[in-house]
């Protein structure tokens, strides 16, 4: 079997005795509507982007919310709250709190997941330190003590962490704490930070004089992106895709939005005292083409070979089951194979929706996992 991988997908290629068949999959659009979730003063909260004047309470009675944090696999939403020193997450929609870690912490401000190991990482400005721990709060440890951090970001096809301190400086070091040190010296009071690994840049906010700068990762080609009279930047956060960096605004209680340049800023919505900032998306619903087994976005004799091979001679299973099945009646046997036969050779009926003629979601309800991906393209 032989396998070619690329930015948006993954081709297989495989051989059982005479028959050869190859499998496409790219990925989905993933955007269907984007939120971005903050902490204000006394609460976790929300806004659709598509209506920003309209803005969610998720999680009300909050002492001083701060740093926050997206889980969007599994549903929850994580944040600091700075006053009673905790670190909680509940669900997307607010339900289900819960605190995580409620000691050995002073002032818990910045957040970030490594969900692969199932890690979060926070800095502490009055018990000075950078820690992590595991995502439900258990074994906390602190692995770069004596720094007065703030904001936290994770480069983890890097290994490293990065924090913003006090003392005017952005510090990095391994993900076990290890090799910390100092890769900007000149700020005069960093706050958050984030990171577009793709381009190997940092960006952070700065409240004195205020300004939102840019660096690489190693600190050189420091240069402000926002500045001015009036402003004080605090939370940050990217949209790589749309080439946007989002900011909160202390001074001005609006949350704004630019190109990562800092040109074309824009106000988005008006939420007084908002601090972290983290951006959500919801999941498009995954769409193909009925019948469409080898995902190459046509019905062709291959599917019914992939159909058959993965049945009955060792081939893998077909990446998307809704897909494979052909009649529509919830199983994968050798009906479904035929029936794309049919289809292709004796005038047979058709695929039932989504297709043949264009992809779509599934109309119907079963058993079968959703597709981890979109109508195929290639061959």
């Amino acid at each position: 079997m032989r396998e070619w991988r690329w930015r948006y997908g993954w081709s297989h290629c495989f051989q059982a005795g005479v028959l050869t068949a190859c499998i496409t999959v790219t990925g989905w659009p993933p955007v269907a509507a984007q939120y971005v979730y903050f902490t204000n003063q006394t609460a976790v909260q929300r806004v659709d982007l598509q209506s920003p004047d309209v803005i969610e309470t998720l999680v009300p009675d909050q002492v001083w919310p701060l740093a926050i944090a997206l889980d969007a696999a599994a549903g929850k939403v994580y944040w600091t709250d700075a006053t009673i020193a905790r670190i909680l997450r509940a669900n997307l929609d607010g339900s289900d709190v819960e605190p995580l870690v409620t000691t050995g912490i002073a002032f818990p401000a910045g957040l970030a997941l490594d969900l692969g190991e199932g890690k979060m990482y926070w800095g502490d400005r009055d018990l000075p330190g950078v820690s992590r721990a595991n995502l439900d709060g258990s074994d906390p440890e602190v692995i770069v003590p004596g720094v007065h951090s703030l904001g936290v970001a994770l480069d983890l096809p890097g290994g490293k962490v990065y924090w913003t301190e006090e003392q005017a400086r952005i510090g990095r070091a391994n993900l076990d704490g290890s090799d910390a040190e100092t890769v900007i010296d000149d700020l005069v009071s960093p706050n958050a930070i984030a990171l577009d690994l793709d381009e190997e840049m940092l960006y952070v906010t700065d409240e004195g004089p205020a300004k939102v700068i840019r660096a690489a990762l190693d600190g050189s080609g420091e240069e402000p992106i926002l500045s001015g009279d009036g402003i004080n930047p605090f939370g940050i956060a990217l949209d790589l895709d749309e080439g946007k960096v989002y900011w909160s605004d202390l001074a001005t209680g609006v949350s704004r939005r630019s190109n990562l340049d800092g040109s074309d800023a824009e106000d988005i919505f008006l939420a007084a005292w908002s601090f972290g900032l983290a951006l959500g998306w919801l999941e498009a619903p995954p769409q193909f083409l009925r019948g469409d087994t080898d995902s190459n976005g046509r019905l062709e004799i291959t599917d019914a070979v992939v159909t058959l091979g993965s049945l009955f001679l060792g081939f893998p299973a077909p990446h998307c089951l809704d897909a494979a099945d052909s009649d529509d009646n919830g199983d994968i046997n050798i009906t479904d194979a035929v029936y794309v036969l049919n289809y292709l050779f004796t005038g047979g009926s058709a695929p039932p929706p989504p297709g043949p003629g264009a992809c779509g979601a599934d109309p119907t309800s079963d058993a079968l996992p959703a597709c981890p991906a979109a109508c195929g393209k290639g061959g």
